[in-house]
């Protein structure tokens, strides 16, 4: 498991075989990673390996001991908004969920929840485009449009604003239609990213994001089970 999350020059080539790959087995004992080395990895983790952090946490040898080194050094990392995160709640069931948020400390962390983070996050943008003189409009439960607020000026010119919050600090995720939204609508799209939104929010403004900014694009892979396995493998219980 440790090896899924390690830096790439820490694994062990593919050439290794035969009486090396021997001796390495051998030797294995010798060169394992003690678990502070395990959370600096962790804590570093580029966005493809996190998966395998959580899961090592969850489930790995020295997963507590990995978990207690990370907490001495999670402010302002990934791992710090870890509960905002969907790869914690896609790819992890409630009972290990529980036990990850735990190891880590972060069950009391976050708070207010991140339904009252994102309100916080819309009512901060709507202020502001109101103090400017614009008239905005919650669009945010229309999920296909790709933005939350759609923003007019007194000449009838649009904003189509995107709101991401934090309850503390770090980057943010856009799906991809916000993104493909972004790249149709250019200097007309507008990011909102509110940080420190549980105390003290602070606001930031990106003009044409698709455009000015760089995102590392983030590959998620779900696994789809068909319905005819389901009722072919599986065990129905009769009620």
């Amino acid at each position: 498991l440790r090896a899924a999350f390690a830096p790439e020059d820490r694994l062990l080539a593919d050439h290794y075989t035969g009486s090396a790959l021997e001796f390495f087995k051998a030797c294995r004992s010798e060169l394992s990673a003690p678990a502070q080395l395990m959370a600096t990895w962790a804590l570093e983790a580029p966005a493809h390996k996190r998966h395998a952090v959580l899961q090592y946490i969850s489930a790995g040898q020295l997963g507590r001991e990995v978990a207690s080194a990370i907490r001495k050094g999670i402010q302002g990392t990934w791992l710090s908004e870890l509960k905002e995160l969907p790869l914690l709640t896609q790819h992890f069931d409630s009972n290990e969920q529980g036990s990850i948020l735990g190891q880590l400390q972060l069950n009391e962390e976050i708070t207010p929840l991140k339904s009252e983070i994102e309100q916080i996050g819309m009512k901060t943008a709507m202020d502001y485009e109101r103090e400017k003189g614009r008239t905005p409009e919650d669009v945010s439960g229309e999920r296909y449009r790709g933005y939350d607020i759609l923003s007019t000026d007194p000449a009838g010119a649009e904003r189509y604003i995107e709101v991401k919050a934090r309850s503390v600090s770090g980057g943010v995720t856009l799906t991809q239609n916000e993104w493909d939204t972004a790249r149709q609508w250019k200097s007309h799209y507008f990011l909102y990213v509110i940080l420190n939104a549980a105390t003290q929010p602070e606001l930031y403004i990106i003009e044409n994001p698709a455009e000015r900014m760089h995102p590392e694009e983030v590959v998620q892979i779900d696994y789809r089970i068909s319905l005819e396995e389901i009722k072919e493998k599986g065990f129905k219980v009769q009620q």
